[in-house]
């Protein structure tokens, strides 16, 4: 992409959400001098929870190193009334309740577009209930960032995505019938971002390989977990090492925690979400080739890529509880795939079973989402093929 914006209409941003993506996101469009003010909920004020003033300032380090000041919202239907673009960045399973705010504001959201940060199948899950101009994802977050220091104060802006997808529904089809973007689309994202942007069907962003990276590891490393209940001192003294074992010891959650033979599953698990999408006439890129391309690496294989010593390989990216957001947020990303597969009949086992046991890890009933119908898939981009 042209990082020149001269000719595009300028831009006033509202992120919804004040995690390590959405403050990110927030101090790099200060940086590139783009308006931009951020909101999130009163229960989750993430990185704003010690902030009252309607200004935050977000303290960076790493590919920005410096203080960028960022109005703060209260009132979303007031937020969204005053922005242009409309940028979700909160986890998947905060997206029900984000839904439902939107739904009390009403018509008005008619004239805006929104990109979902991670979408996870935003579009198809949420499109009939919304009335967006637009419905804008990406298959996974243009920056890989990190809360750190006391009391997670710091934003550390680690690395940029050489390359990322986006989606656009209503879907745009170019020539061959291949996914594109509108011109604005792309002058927009020429705005906001200074690398490759791909175009792909939203179908494509709901079977993004998240969900195998983060949530098989996880699961197959859940016995690393703290205990979340408490013991006796008798029990307490049971444990050969106090400080580790049981005990939430942090580890290198991709180095560590994908060896060889979680990769060999993880690679299993992958050839399912391959003829998921092999049966909506979709040819989807292994796992491997996808986060090659992302970050612009040539690893030859899965253990390799996940041992390197790149930005996203960080002891303190591992899970701390069942709760945290490699297993409850995917796991609202992998039902929706496995809804996808049985309404083309496609058997999925090993990501059913991922999706059990984070169920039962997390003291969670069978799961209520209703199975998608083939043909409602067209319109984000299906071709059925059984």
């Amino acid at each position: 992409m042209d990082f020149s914006s001269s000719t595009c209409a300028p831009l006033s941003v509202l992120i919804l959400g004040a995690g390590h993506v959405g403050t990110a996101l927030a101090a790099w469009f200060t940086f590139r001098s783009i308006a931009v003010s951020l909101w999130a909920p009163l229960e989750h004020r993430g990185y704003l929870k010690d902030f009252s003033d309607a200004c935050v300032r977000i303290r960076t380090s790493g590919l920005l190193n410096g203080d960028y000041f960022v109005p703060v919202q209260e009132s979303l239907a007031s937020a969204v009334a005053k922005a242009t673009l409309l940028i979700i960045a909160t986890r998947a399973d905060a997206h029900p309740d984000l839904v439902r705010r939107f739904q009390l504001i009403g018509e008005s959201l008619s004239a805006k577009e929104v990109l979902v940060v991670c979408g996870r199948g935003f579009a198809i899950k949420y499109a009939g209930a919304l009335s967006f101009k637009r419905i804008l994802e990406t298959d996974n977050s243009p920056v890989t960032s990190k809360l750190t220091g006391d009391h997670l104060s710091v934003v550390q802006i680690k690395e940029f995505k050489k390359v990322f997808g986006a989606s656009c529904y209503p879907i745009y089809l170019g020539e061959n019938s291949r996914a594109c973007l509108p011109s604005d689309v792309i002058c927009m994202l020429n705005q906001l971002f200074p690398f490759s942007v791909k175009a792909i069907l939203p179908l494509e962003t709901a079977l993004f390989s998240n969900y195998i990276t983060h949530a098989v590891s996880a699961v197959l490393n859940i016995g690393r977990l703290p205990d979340d209940c408490k013991l006796s001192e008798k029990a307490k003294s049971w444990r050969r090492n106090p400080e580790k074992g049981g005990n939430g010891f942090p580890y290198y959650f991709y180095g560590e925690g994908s060896n060889s033979v979680v990769c060999r599953v993880q690679e299993a698990v992958d050839r399912e979400r391959l003829e998921i999408g092999r049966a909506y006439g979709i040819v989807l890129r292994p796992i491997l080739a996808e986060s090659n391309e992302e970050y612009g690496t040539d690893y030859p294989s899965l253990r390799e890529y996940c041992l390197a010593p790149s930005p996203h390989n960080v002891n303190f990216a591992c899970p701390d509880s069942i709760q945290h957001r490699y297993y409850m947020e995917e796991l609202s990303n992998i039902e929706l795939i496995i809804s996808l597969a049985n309404a083309v009949g496609v058997r999925v086992p090993l990501t059913e079973g991922v999706a059990l046991i984070i169920r039962s890890a997390g003291g969670l009933g069978e799961r209520t989402l209703t199975d998608l119908k083939a043909e409602d898939a067209v319109k984000f981009g299906g071709n059925c093929q059984k």
